[in-house]
C-alpha cells in the first residue's frame, strides 16, 4: 500500500464468526511485516512501516492517561489490526468502549486501519453512539462476509475411525484428520 494521500484508510470486515475475518488480518499483518522492508526502500514511506495487532476487548476499557503506552501502540502505529470491534462489555455502563473506540479513530485519522467486527452495519447507531458509527460509515471500506458460510460448517469430513478409511487417503494435521480423496488433495 502506498502512502498517498486520499485514499480511504479504514478497513472494516464485518461477518458472522467463523467466516476468515480474524485469519485474513492476521495474514495481512504477516505480509505487511514481510514487505515492509521492500515499501521503505521504494520511498513509498518516509521511514520503516510499523504495524500492530490488537484485540479491542483487551484495549476497549483501557485508561489512556494511566497506559499511555499501550494507547500509543494503537495510534502510532502505520498499519493496525484491531479484531472483534463490538464484542467487547461495557462493565460499568460509562460508554468507555465507545469513547475509546471514538478517540481510537479521531488518532487514526490518515493511518491504515483494519478492524473486524461481528456487529452488521445496520446496527452499528444501536451498538455505539452516532459519532461512531457515522465515521465509520463515511470514512470506511467495507468488507461485507456475511453471506460466506463459517469454516466449520464447510471443513471437510472427519475421518474418525481408521478401519473405515484408506490409509493412503488420509492426511494428519495439527488437530483433526482429514479425509482426502484416493486422487490427491484439490491443490
Amino acid at each position: 500500500a502506498r502512502n498517498r494521500p486520499g485514499l480511504r484508510r479504514v478497513l472494516v470486515l464485518i461477518g458472522p464468526p467463523g467466516v476468515g475475518k480474524t485469519t485474513a488480518m492476521r495474514g495481512a499483518r504477516r505480509y505487511m511485516d514481510a514487505v515492509r522492508m521492500i515499501a521503505w526502500e521504494k520511498e513509498w514511506w518516509q521511514g520503516l512501516p510499523s504495524t500492530h495487532f490488537c484485540e479491542w476487548s483487551r484495549i476497549a476499557e483501557i485508561n489512556r492517561n494511566e497506559y499511555p503506552l499501550t494507547w500509543d501502540d494503537q495510534t502510532t502505529a502505520d498499519f493496525l489490526f484491531v479484531d472483534d470491534v463490538g464484542a467487547e462489555v461495557d462493565r460499568y455502563g460509562k460508554g468507555v468502549p465507545t469513547e475509546n473506540l471514538s478517540a481510537l479513530l479521531n488518532a487514526r485519522k490518515n493511518r491504515w486501519t483494519i478492524l473486524s467486527s461481528n456487529i452488521a452495519k445496520a446496527f452499528w447507531a444501536q451498538q455505539w453512539d452516532p459519532r461512531v458509527s457515522d465515521r465509520l460509515k463515511r470514512n470506511a471500506e467495507l468488507l461485507d462476509l456475511s453471506g460466506v458460510k463459517s469454516y466449520y460448517e464447510r471443513r471437510p469430513v472427519q475421518c474418525r475411525d481408521a478401519r473405515g478409511c484408506d490409509p493412503r487417503a488420509r492426511r494428519r494435521t495439527s488437530t483433526y484428520l482429514i479425509h482426502v480423496p484416493p486422487s490427491g488433495p484439490p491443490w
